[in-house]
């Protein structure tokens, strides 16, 4: 039977600029980021060694220094927002709103959204393919799938 029988399937979230948009705690931090605009996300399938993903995963993952934060905004006006630009390097922001898919969001750091899926599917990466428990709730970059299981009626 085919997956779609049993589970709703999408694709993980496609940032853009993933040097912009996704970062470690550090950095969140150092650049003062309301935690209202930070979700926490896996952004690579080689920083999942095994089969679920659980809090003390990213704080392992945080502890080396890789990201595992989204910098997930709307698009209400952002008093912080400028401060962010500024403070990253100019090489880092520079052209983000021309870059093609940011140049066809309104307004253009505006992230896509997704439900936190208790599954994630791993097919991109050096090793074979897998489920992986999301006991984290974090939110997959587009390297994953998201996998929602349809509940029985």
């Amino acid at each position: 039977m085919p997956l779609l029988q049993f589970a709703t399937v999408l694709r993980g979230i496609v940032t853009g600029a993933n040097e912009f948009f996704f970062m470690t705690t550090a950095r969140a931090t150092e650049l003062e980021i309301p935690r209202e605009f930070l979700k926490r996300a896996i952004g690579r399938t080689r920083d999942l060694t095994g089969d679920e993903i659980t809090e003390e995963t990213l704080y392992e993952l945080d502890k080396r220094g890789r990201p595992t934060q989204l910098l997930s905004l709307d698009d209400r006006p952002l008093t912080f927002f400028h401060r962010l630009c500024k403070s990253n390097s100019p090489r880092r922001s520079r052209g983000l709103p021309k870059r093609v898919l940011l140049s066809t969001r309104n307004p253009w750091y505006k992230m896509e959204t997704r439900s936190v899926p208790p599954i994630l599917f791993a097919y991109l990466g050096r090793r074979n393919i897998r489920f992986i428990r999301n006991l984290a709730g974090a939110l997959p970059l587009t390297c994953f799938l998201c996998v929602y299981p349809r509940q029985k009626r």
